[in-house]
């Protein structure tokens, strides 16, 4: 029998991350359907040669997914939820393709956290906060946990697990 979890954070972003992914994914989409529109004589003619072609193909494809690449940084990096299961710590992390979870032992863990502000002030814009704490894995992987977040046990509960030699 398992011991009982206690979750330690949850992020709560998971759905609007998938949304958000989505979002960004549909220009790309569009872009690779537009191009399979244009015929060859058409593009050939408009473009010069096959190697304008695919140049062109090649650049409007990417310039039209450069929102959607930013959510390769967070692919295994971003923190959904910390549980503890008595003496492991399992983590669920966002994923591209869905969610991985992955669980250590407690004493696995003994690195350093590095809390973010994540202030963005432009003229005459709105500041944007949003504030992480950077974490590794004890195989030294780098780790978001987004502050925004929930900490049922408290925040001093998730360092104290995760960050056991940490006096900052």
């Amino acid at each position: 029998m398992n011991p009982p979890s206690v979750l330690l954070y949850r992020s709560g972003r998971d759905l609007l991350l998938r949304a958000m992914e989505i979002v960004t994914l549909l220009p790309v989409a569009i872009t690779v359907w537009l191009l399979s529109l244009m015929s060859p004589e058409q593009a050939l003619a408009d473009l010069g040669s096959p190697a304008g072609i695919w140049a062109f193909r090649i650049g409007l494809t990417l310039g039209s997914g450069i929102l959607f690449y930013s959510f390769f940084f967070l692919h295994g990096r971003y923190v959904l939820s910390v549980e503890l299961q008595g003496d492991d710590v399992r983590i669920r992390f966002w994923t591209v393709l869905g969610s991985r979870l992955r669980t250590w032992p407690v004493s696995a863990w003994g690195g350093r956290s590095l809390y973010h502000k994540g202030e963005l002030i432009l003229p005459g814009r709105p500041v944007v906060q949003a504030p992480w704490i950077d974490i590794r894995t004890p195989e030294g992987k780098k780790l978001m946990i987004d502050d925004q977040g929930e900490y049922p046990q408290g925040v001093e509960a998730l360092l104290t697990v995760l960050t056991p030699g940490d006096d900052d």
